[in-house]
């Protein structure tokens, strides 16, 4: 952080009294006052500001979460005048946060406490209490270029070209690195009645036939009791509902049982067998491995002794008890909360966070993975599985690189014409396969930062090679 001396501060407040009191004596050099969002990142980078103190209600067309952004990427520290507590935007707060922004002062804003945090910037701590008693809410997202309910204002006379506001103008798309990413028409990715219908479709092209769930899983040769040395955990968690995480563990036990492994998936979401029976696969491909899929809650599975989810015991009994029949378990988790999850989690190897809405959330993955601090969990075992729109999403997460860890996977869909073709597409192989070696259920282990594949359920039909 530079001196005090060598500060350059941006006013942003759209208050003649506070800029007044903050433009002197502060013992930093001003680098002038906006009365615009729109120019507040020009005026920025002009000047090579190093603070912003701006306001919430300063006027302008474009979102403020965008000037945020764009002021963020070039490291320059955000000073946020939030409003009134109670009436704030709370979920804009929660993304700004999301974007490394932890100084906010709420009113009454004196020019004292300003000044302090000029000097004195904030760290995450000074945050995490009030994130964790304001949830956002769920139809909170990033902001997209262009869209904004701000009403338009008339341009600001005498202003420099860019300075002022002009109907229907805003930061363009892509200026700041956010490539316009538009999802294959047609696409889903949520797990709810269609999808289980599409898991349906590609367990009959792999030969994965439903039984009925009250026999016990057979156990695989050489995975007897006792021999849980080298079983492995892979869990599949995600901060939303429907986001596909089900169908990813699906696939990813389908891949592996194609490599000769024998897996099981835990499916404590419920959306792999849509009849509530278990799925059973034998050799679904050339490797000769098999696939066992248990329904939500595992109510009707018997395994060697009872399973009772709501108990540390039970969850403890239930783990060993797969680890000791089958070599790598797969587990699909809804969020980092009830007991039973904080048990799985803390037990994986690897846990793959599915975050794949049609625009992903950044504060519901940032506390996601403040959650798995909060439990001890290792962030480094943590990797964040995107679709093609996490490549724009990638960008924003960089800039909060300090809460979440440095590895990434996204995964970028293809559609194709059938489950049983997308499966069998080359894209969709070279993903598995990145995620095998991400996992560590590979010989040769290492480390992938983006898995190039993924397969859609419906859209545009494949390559006649299945690429």
């Amino acid at each position: 952080m530079p001196a005090e001396s060598e500060m350059v501060v941006i006013l942003a407040t759209g208050s003649e009294v506070l800029d007044a009191a903050l433009a002197t004596g502060g013992g930093w050099r001003l680098g002038g006052r906006v009365l615009y969002r729109e120019a507040v990142a020009p005026k920025a980078a002009r000047a090579g500001a190093s603070v912003v103190v701006l306001a919430c209600s300063l006027p302008g067309h474009v979102d403020l979460s965008e000037v945020v952004y764009a002021l963020r990427r070039r490291d320059v520290r955000v000073i946020l005048l939030a409003g009134d507590r109670e009436t704030c935007d709370r979920g804009l707060l929660h993304r700004v946060v999301g974007l490394g922004v932890y100084d906010l002062l709420f009113d009454p804003v004196r020019p004292e406490e300003v000044a302090r945090a000029i000097r004195q910037p904030a760290g995450f701590a000074g945050v995490a209490a009030w994130l964790e008693g304001k949830t956002a809410p769920l139809t909170a997202t990033m902001p997209r270029g262009g869209q904004s309910d701000k009403k338009t204002l008339p341009a600001k006379a005498g202003c420099r070209p860019g300075e002022g506001t002009r109907p229907g103008k805003s930061i363009p798309p892509g200026r700041d690195g956010w490539p316009e990413e538009t999802a294959p028409a047609g696409v889903r990715y949520e797990v709810g009645d269609e999808g289980c219908a599409a898991v349906a479709e590609t367990a009959a092209a792999y030969r994965v036939t439903p039984e009925a769930a009250a026999g016990p899983p057979t156990r695989p040769p050489g995975h007897g009791p006792g021999s849980a040395v080298g079983a492995r955990l892979i869990v599949f968690a995600s901060p939303r509902a429907g986001v596909g995480r089900s169908f990813l563990a699906l696939a990813f036990g389908i891949w592996l049982a194609g490599q000769g492994k024998e897996v099981v998936v835990l499916d404590l979401d419920g959306g792999t067998a849509p009849s509530g029976a278990a799925w059973r696969a034998k050799g679904p491909s050339r490797g000769g491995g098999s696939l066992f899929v248990h329904p939500s809650g595992l109510q009707s599975v018997r395994l060697d002794r009872p399973f009772d989810a709501a108990t540390e015991e039970g969850t403890a009994r239930l783990m060993n008890d797969l680890a000791s029949s089958f070599g790598t378990v797969l587990v699909t988790l809804p969020e980092a909360g009830p007991a039973l999850t904080r048990q799985i989690l803390t037990r994986a190897e690897r846990v793959f966070l599915v975050a794949t809405p049609e625009r992903p959330v950044l504060y519901d993955v940032q506390r996601e993975f403040y959650h798995y601090r909060r439990l001890g969990l290792d962030v480094a075992r943590v990797q964040l599985v995107l679709n093609r729109r996490g490549r724009r999403f990638l960008v924003r997460l960089n800039e909060v690189g300090a809460l979440l860890p440095p590895a990434l996977c996204t995964i970028v869909p293809e559609a194709g014409s059938s489950a049983e073709a997308a499966l069998r597409g080359r894209r969709f192989r070279q993903c598995m396969a990145d995620l095998d070696r991400e996992a560590g259920t590979d010989a040769a282990g290492g480390n992938v930062a983006f898995a190039r594949g993924w397969a859609g359920w419906k859209g545009r039909s494949l390559a006649p090679d299945g690429s």
